[in-house]
């Protein structure tokens, strides 16, 4: 049971009950199943934000309501050959009053966060882990499908990508490896539409060594300095970054 309030806004009760289930098929096969409904209060920024960002306004919307979803989910989670696993689910979120940013009615260059009366997102989440070299070389594959549906206007939901992607390969146990994720164009948003945008692939190495009980841990994250659009338009995102950190337990 969810409640949510504020001193500008009506309150909001929400019952949000959820059923799961699980079924052991055989010993490396199990079968998932779940529904249930979720509430998300909008927090503080989204309703009260007061910005000037890249020349424009976000101004605030007291009267922003919560938003309400129903969910469901199927999926399956497998042991194969030579200890790979797999684990892939179908999803759908129905949703009313989905929070996002939009542009003001009848204005141009006012923003705020805004309520999407009906929405959907649905698609397909899937990983697989398999050993490609016993005790040496490891691989982890992630794709995630999505499609994602202002179901008023039938346009799709800003700054969301189609297809997402994740490559690791961990080499020693983790003592380094490589990280190769791949965004799809994202096909709306709400500034600057006409400029050109692509999809995304960046690529960070790790690794990781041991001293007398710490870890030294380096990273360059976006090896080969890809030049690109973060969700927010002309905002670039992270350029080749090297990072040193060391750890250990006291």
């Amino acid at each position: 049971l969810d409640y949510h309030t504020t001193t500008e806004s009506p309150a909001e009760t929400s019952l949000n009950p959820k059923l799961a289930l699980r079924y052991t098929l055989s010993p490396s096969v199990s079968l998932r199943a779940s529904v249930g409904a979720g509430y998300r209060a909008p927090s503080a920024i989204e309703q009260f934000v007061s910005a000037i960002q890249e020349g424009y306004r976000v101004i605030p919307n007291p009267s922003l309501r919560g938003e309400h979803a129903v969910s469901g989910e199927v999926g399956v989670k497998a042991a194969l050959w030579h200890g790979a696993r797999v684990d892939a689910a179908l999803f759908q979120s129905s949703y009313r009053d989905l929070i996002g940013p939009g542009v003001v009615p009848d204005s141009a260059f006012l923003f705020q966060f805004r309520n999407i009366e009906r929405a959907r997102i649905r698609g397909l989440d899937a990983s697989l882990n398999t050993p490609l070299i016993p005790r040496l070389l490891t691989a982890d594959l992630t794709y995630m499908y999505l499609d994602a549906i202002d179901l008023d206007t039938h346009s799709w939901l800003p700054y969301r990508s189609r297809n997402n992607a994740t490559v690791t390969l961990d080499a020693l146990g983790g003592l380094a490896g490589v990280d190769v994720r791949y965004r799809s164009r994202i096909a709306n948003v709400l500034v600057y539409p006409l400029d050109p945008r692509g999809d995304i692939t960046t690529v960070d190495l790790r690794a990781n060594y041991r001293i007398d009980g710490a870890v030294v841990q380096g990273k360059v994250s976006n090896l080969f300095n890809r030049v690109y659009p973060d969700v927010q338009e002309r905002v670039p995102g992270q350029p080749r970054t090297v990072t040193l950190a060391l750890l250990s337990r006291f």
